[in-house]
């Protein structure tokens, strides 16, 4: 039995070792927190100290120079690539104002040109539609072409009464005017007579070409007012989606293709798997995805940290056990038990 004792007085000593280490660690903590002493300063050292203060306040009152790092309400132009503006953010103000200066005056010319682009477009449209007659004249710049008929109507518009005939001389020659009819035609020949069944019919079909032009127009209607709403939508959704400029044709495709096959997707569905097939945007949003998981990650060792020293810190204190032992007194208990 003595040896039971001994043997017992030996593993009680060794437990109390080992619960005494954390109270020395605890009675170390606050020496380190305690610089009080090497702070406090006498009045010749404070006022010694007053004047670098001032030149610190003076080094201070300089702007510092900005990096670009700090986040602002700009945003980078929308017609970068979506690899570039996700360095926008890393980009130095100046450089950002320089830019944005640059963008704008560009925004501006082609605001400037948009009316004079539409001119030209529709001018070359009509030209395009009235090529043969343009070439049988003779005409090969549509410019000159126009320029020249605008002489021939001056000509008729503020000419004198024998270069209006001439003209017309020369419009009957180059055209093949029949002269009696033209005769007939100045002379104010009699309309010719209208049919009666004809007269008869398009009375009794006015009601029904009234309900069909109104019918033709509520479906006109009904198609702007759905192509508003759509225009609506999709002007809300580009709004708020990153990269909608970067996507919006691909989306076209996507909902196209997905309605032929009688599978509708929403906006946000067409969104998010042309994102995916953009390599580009894809490899960003990847980067995005990485960070955000790697943040996470710091996040919970953090928590779990916390919680194991907090678990810690009451073990060392009342031994967590329900019945307020301690651990020493929970292995007596054990010990004796055993023995």
């Amino acid at each position: 039995m003595s040896e039971d004792k001994s043997m017992r007085e030996e593993f009680e000593d060794a437990l109390a070792e080992v619960e005494d280490t954390p109270e020395v660690e605890e009675a170390e903590a606050p020496v380190e927190e305690t610089p009080t002493d090497e702070t406090e300063q006498t009045p010749e050292e404070e006022t010694t100290a007053e004047t670098p203060s001032t030149e610190v306040q003076g080094e201070e009152s300089t702007p510092p120079t900005d990096t670009g790092h700090e986040g602002g309400d700009d945003k980078a132009p929308a017609s970068w690539t979506p690899a570039a503006r996700e360095e926008w953010a890393n980009t130095p103000t100046a450089i950002r104002e320089q830019i944005n200066k640059r963008e704008t005056e560009i925004s501006k010319a082609l605001q400037e040109g948009a009316e004079s682009r539409k001119t030209g477009e529709r001018f070359s449209d009509v030209v395009t539609r009235f090529s043969s007659v343009i070439a049988a004249e003779g005409v090969q710049d549509p410019i000159v072409g126009f320029e020249e008929l605008m002489k021939t109507m001056t000509t008729m518009r503020m000419g004198s009464p024998q270069q209006k005939a001439n003209q017309l001389a020369g419009f009957v020659k180059n055209y093949g005017v029949d002269i009696g009819m033209l005769d007939s035609a100045l002379a104010g020949a009699a309309p010719p007579a209208v049919d009666p069944m004809e007269a008869r019919l398009n009375e009794r079909m006015a009601p029904v070409n009234d309900l069909l032009n109104r019918i033709n127009q509520a479906e006109q209607n009904t198609l702007h007012q759905q192509n508003q709403n759509i225009n609506n939508e999709v002007e809300a959704f580009g709004a708020k989606a990153e990269f909608f400029t970067d996507v919006r044709l691909d989306m076209a495709d996507i909902i196209e293709v997905a309605e032929k096959q009688g599978r509708p997707l929403t906006l946000d569905q067409a969104y998010e798997r042309a994102c995916a097939l953009n390599p580009e945007i894809a490899k960003v949003m990847q980067g995005r995805a990485k960070t955000q998981q790697i943040l996470g990650s710091n996040a919970d060792i953090s928590a779990k940290e916390s919680a194991a020293s907090s678990i810690a810190g009451k073990q060392g204190g009342t031994g967590g056990s329900a019945g307020g032992l301690t651990l020493h007194d929970e292995l007596s208990q054990l010990w004796d038990a055993q023995g």
